[in-house]
């Protein structure tokens, strides 16, 4: 659904509303014991914005879902989120990256997880990982925090330098 006949148009507008405004990263949910053995994750591309006809564009070209957000004082303006997750979010990521500048590298990672990912036939309550799935996991997991740590600046840095063509 994601990839078929966009044009590069879409794509690259598309990367410009998550660059800008968006998030892209694995969310991690703890193990329970009595649920599951192993951490769950799963890959997210969220984009955050006032401008609901944007975001419904979003929705629209890219399926997903779209959903207000508490506002947190009553004087700002009313927020939305739309967000895709697993599969869906991998193929999105592989169609925008061509054209994304500052968040490539989390794609790179959301796409790279994903080749972890199980066949759907293999996936289940209660199914086990093995310690060395659960590791590869948790370390792409760990990349793609620290690449979404504002306080890591080297990310911007190296953006800004693929767009110079500079080597850092």
């Amino acid at each position: 659904m994601l990839t078929r006949g966009k044009a590069d148009v879409t794509w690259a507008y598309a990367a410009g509303l998550v660059d800008g405004e968006g998030c892209i990263g694995l969310s991690k949910s703890s193990t329970n014991p009595q649920h599951r053995r192993n951490p769950r994750y799963e890959p997210e591309v969220t984009v955050v914005n006032t401008s609901l006809p944007m975001l419904t564009w979003l929705q629209d070209e890219f399926g997903g879902a779209l959903k207000a957000r508490k506002k947190q004082k009553p004087h700002h303006k009313q927020a939305w989120a739309w967000k895709l997750g697993n599969h869906q979010a991998a193929s999105f990521c592989n169609g925008v990256l061509p054209f994304l500048r500052v968040k490539r590298e989390q794609a790179l990672l959301i796409i790279e997880y994903m080749a972890t990912a199980r066949p759907p036939e293999h996936r289940g309550q209660g199914a086990e990982l093995s310690t060395v799935e659960v590791a590869k996991r948790e370390a792409i997991y760990r990349r793609g925090r620290a690449l979404n740590d504002m306080r890591h600046p080297q990310r911007l840095i190296e953006a800004a330098a693929r767009d110079a063509d500079v080597t850092v």
